[in-house]
């Protein structure tokens, strides 16, 4: 298990430094496009899942060196209907995922990456 966690580890930190310069150029991209451009919206998508990659490695990052991950306070329903976006995407058309979420369903004390894996 600890060469499992030693070579994940090494894996996470290669993989975050691609993601920084995903996540880099992104960001510029961003700020020179115009937000009307249809190419805006694409660029955030790209962010967006920059973003959770990094949460991923994190995670990655925690188990390689046994670190407990840090828990923040965050609404449900949110986090719930950008996983069930995700799930959609890898999921074969025939299925469908339906959703009963109400917004003002309060706050947990979670770890986002760790919500969405599950």
């Amino acid at each position: 298990m600890e060469a499992i966690g030693t070579l994940a580890g090494g894996i996470a930190h290669d993989f975050n430094n691609i993601l920084g310069g995903v996540l880099g150029f992104t960001e510029m991209a961003l700020d020179e496009i115009p937000p009307d451009n249809p190419a805006y919206h694409h660029l955030e998508l790209v962010l967006k899942s920059g973003l959770r990659g990094r949460d991923l490695v994190k995670h990655i990052l925690a188990f390689s060196r046994k670190v407990e991950l840090t828990r923040e306070p965050l609404s449900l329903p949110p986090l719930v209907a950008e996983t069930v976006k995700l799930l959609r995407a890898s999921l074969p058309a025939t299925i469908e995922i339906t959703t009963h979420l109400k917004p003002t369903s309060g706050t947990i004390l979670a770890n986002p990456s760790e919500i969405q894996q599950s």
